[in-house]
């Protein structure tokens, strides 16, 4: 094998002697299924506790590195993947060794693996994986499922790792220190480094124009392995995606209203509807009162100032009791007609009142759906037949968002509460020809 480590790994005797067991089973048995129950079990049983599990690489690399050993390499990963009774202990050591693996290559326990073609550098996880991939590929096309079962464990066990610690940083964006400890020190992903070397394995550097390319099966693999690769990405951020988006209609339920809070909504929403109707009436009220009570201050001056003037000008006589009357009609609308003196005939300021029935709407307003805002408002118009206070239904509820502390925190958006008034113009427009009709 045209490659060289540049530092051998004290992995001790374990998987020399593994190693060695293996090999002697393959050439003892004639039976190849009987052998390779054999070797599966004594792989699980030697490397699957958590303190001898990273000699599992090591062990591999010993069968890889040697010429008369790397054709077991196949027969040991198909044994352990099919055996011939479904041995769930050896699935889940498998995927114990993939993901010690890549702890192992984000942290660099282990050094680095030069290619002495290219002179490439690839992590020593990636190399053993890579080259385990290729044996087995290259001893049955057929076996490009365990292959791809082995690489797609790992891109999903990256991944997730990955997608946690993103999450942990965004928690912990103020601890620096936490933040630094947990960054991998190979940023590079083990299943793109596993991809790179047999895609580099691949390269084929003809001597000649004639010479036939032995390593075309090592491309096909890493076709198969850039699929395999899409493939899996994909899915995992489609699962994602699916997750978080039935996190948030689970947030979005726990915000939302419940059936209490929308019953016991009916009674304030109409009492402020009526007061907002007050309420906009209110200033035209206001101005008509204050344009008779300036009338009947400034009416009787005017009168009495031109007979005054008539007098001056001789074409009246004003009598001494009537220059009196006149200074009367002068001087008193300015204290008879003031606001004090006619406050009963002002109308009433009800926006105290108003805003007291808006904080008990706004509160169930801001943790309505689209939906429940929706079929509250058809409830309130079935139950109105005044024509005139559903004119007004719209603008009471604009008004309601807009005067609604921290908006940002409703349930709805700008464009649901568009679609909601939308909708509600419609309502109330049928709902009054539905009253015509009935007039008549």
């Amino acid at each position: 094998m045209n490659a060289k480590m540049k530092e051998a790994p004290q992995s001790g005797k374990l998987a020399e002697n593994i190693a060695r067991k293996v090999q002697f089973t393959f050439e003892r048995e004639l039976d190849t299924n009987k052998a390779g129950q054999e070797v599966a079990k004594l792989v699980y049983e030697a490397f699957s506790t958590p303190d001898k599990l990273p000699f599992f690489v090591s062990f591999l690399r010993i069968l890889l590195e040697d010429p008369e050993t790397v054709v077991h390499v196949p027969s040991t990963l198909s044994a352990l993947s099919w055996a011939d009774t479904p041995k769930k202990e050896y699935f889940n050591f498998l995927e114990d060794s993939y993901e010690r693996s890549a702890r192992g290559h984000s942290k660099k326990d282990l050094p680095d693996y030069t290619y002495v073609e290219s002179g490439k550098t690839f992590s020593y996880y990636a190399y053993v994986f890579g080259e385990t991939f290729i044996q087995i590929y290259k001893d049955n096309k057929d076996n490009y499922e365990i292959v791809g079962d082995g690489f797609s464990s790992l891109i999903r066990t990256e991944m997730d790792w990955e997608q946690e610690r993103l999450e942990q940083k965004f928690k912990d964006q103020y601890k620096r220190k936490k933040e630094i400890e947990e960054t991998p020190v190979n940023a590079k992903k083990l299943y793109d480094d596993i991809f790179d070397y047999i895609t580099e394995r691949g390269i084929f550097r003809s001597e000649t124009l004639m010479q036939v390319n032995p390593l075309e099966f090592i491309a096909d693999l890493a076709d198969k392995m850039r699929s395999t690769r899409r493939y899996c990405m994909q899915d995992v951020m489609n699962k994602k995606a699916l997750h978080k988006k039935k996190e948030l209609e689970k947030q979005l339920k726990e915000r939302e209203a419940s059936a209490e809070e929308i019953m016991a909504t009916f009674a304030p929403l109409k009492a402020g509807l009526s007061l907002f109707h007050e309420a906009k009436l209110y200033n035209t009220r206001y101005m008509d009162t204050e344009k008779r009570r300036v009338t009947m201050q400034i009416l009787p001056v005017l009168v009495a100032t031109t007979i005054l003037a008539a007098g001056f000008m001789e074409l009246m006589e004003i009598s001494l009791g009537s220059y009196v009357i006149l200074g009367l009609m002068i001087l008193l609308p300015k204290f008879l007609f003031t606001k004090a003196l006619m406050s009963k005939f002002y109308p009433v300021d009800q926006t105290s009142e108003l805003e007291v029935e808006l904080t008990n709407l706004m509160g169930v307003f801001k943790k309505c759906s689209h939906m429940q805002l929706t079929s509250l408002l058809n409830r309130v118009i079935k139950e109105m037949t005044n024509v005139t206070m559903m004119n007004h239904l719209p603008d009471f509820i604009i008004y309601c968002f807009t005067v609604m502390p921290d908006r940002k925190s409703a349930l709805m958006k700008k464009e649901d509460l568009d679609d909601v008034m939308v909708n509600l113009r419609r309502t109330v427009s049928f709902r009054q020809r539905q009253l015509q009709m009935l007039a008549q």
